[in-house]
């Protein structure tokens, strides 16, 4: 019986000795797990800084930049005349494509007509009576040298020879303000377009210099975007550009950059840039949404986008592991983003070893345990999953 008691107890020591190795082994196994992966922890124990590594390649970048846009027309132009008048009728409405120098709209023109008219046999009538004047009046003048008339007759001539030739400009200058006056009566397209407004109808009075009408050229439309003001740059240099609109679903149209305005929104920083469209068939319509991208591949040093530290856009940090296994924290230049790379544009060659994983808590000159990674995707889930990819 004693045996048996005895033989219980050491069961039991036996156990308890069994069950402290394993917690004494889950405690060793933790903090080499935490020595390999938690910076943190590493730095506190004064070990080697966990990080993970990508190296420097050469390659091609094939980038994509992307703005929301609108169609604007590329010209517009409001339509007016010089003088007033009751519009007689119409030649086209809302929405019509009109050609250049098209009738739009006609004003009764009956009373400057009936000035042109009146005008015209005036002018006759004086120039008749000039042309009889002028020899009656040398005559005049023959005969007061004789002194056979008296020199009121021949001054009386003289001055109805001048007021006939005043009369003859006066009348020319009002048939000439009746002739444009005709001309102002009928409103005509100055460009070829669409009449995208129509402020009059037939018995309107339509006042001097009041609107009358818009016109519209939609060949070529305007497709207005904006951009990042920090991309001006790379809006400049790009290889392609096309336009999708959500109205033409599936479809793409080439443009081309027309102009960068000197101007940007106060609210997003973000600059206006207009491309051009060819629109013959007048699909494209103002107020239409569009996305356009500009399509730009470049050759150069990469590297996966998410090594980058303190990035405004054109410079960035990152850190480079040395041949010491120390990390360096070094300025680069870059320049465009693409499949999550970037380019680098200065501060470092290709073969060197960028970390992608451990970075936020290194510091310079800090002795790291390297992971040399094969992918940039292997970095990416090195970065968000840590814990599951060891």
């Amino acid at each position: 019986m004693k045996f048996k008691n005895n033989s219980g107890f050491i069961i039991g020591v036996t156990l308890l000795l069994v069950a402290m190795v394993l917690v004494w082994q889950l405690l060793l196994s933790l903090k080499s797990h935490q020595l390999l992966t938690n910076a943190d922890y590493a730095r506190k124990a004064g070990e080697p800084i966990p990080v993970s590594t990508v190296m420097a390649q050469r390659g091609s970048l094939d980038s994509v930049m992307a703005g929301e846009c609108v169609a604007r027309a590329s010209a517009q132009v409001e339509l007016s005349t010089d003088i007033s008048g009751r519009v007689v009728s119409l030649a086209a409405k809302v929405g019509d494509s009109v050609v250049k120098d098209q009738l739009l709209i006609k004003l009764d023109d009956t009373v400057l007509k009936a000035i042109f008219d009146n005008t015209r046999e005036a002018e006759l009538t004086l120039k008749t009576l000039k042309s009889e004047l002028k020899p009656f009046v040398a005559d005049l003048r023959v005969l007061r040298d004789k002194t056979l008339v008296p020199v009121k007759d021949l001054i009386d001539a003289i001055e109805m020879q001048r007021r006939a030739e005043v009369d003859v400009i006066r009348v020319q200058k009002e048939r000439i303000q009746a002739t444009a006056g005709m001309k102002s009566a009928t409103i005509v397209s100055p460009l070829s377009g669409v009449l995208t407004s129509l402020d009059v109808s037939p018995g309107t009075v339509l006042r001097a210099y009041e609107s009358a009408a818009t016109i519209s050229q939609l060949d070529p439309i305007w497709v207005e975007c904006e951009f990042a003001a920090d991309r001006l740059a790379q809006i400049k240099n790009f290889d392609h550009a096309d336009a999708s609109f959500t109205a033409y679903p599936g479809n793409t149209f080439a443009v081309k950059l027309e102009k960068i305005l000197p101007v940007t929104t106060k609210d997003t920083h973000a600059v206006i840039v207009q491309f051009a469209l060819a629109n013959k068939s007048r699909q494209l319509l103002p107020g239409m949404q569009a996305v356009v991208r500009l399509g730009k591949r470049v050759e150069g040093i990469k590297i996966p986008a998410i090594s980058l530290i303190n990035s405004d856009g054109v410079s960035a940090s990152v850190f480079i592991i040395d041949r010491n296994k120390k990390a360096r924290f070094i300025p680069l230049g870059i320049g465009r983003y693409a499949q999550g790379y970037v380019e680098v544009r200065s501060g470092l060659d290709s073969g060197q070893r960028v970390v992608v994983a451990g970075q936020n808590s290194l510091q310079d000159g800090d002795t790291v345990r390297e992971e040399m990674l094969e992918s940039m995707a292997e970095g990416l889930t090195k970065t968000l999953f840590p814990a599951k990819s060891r």
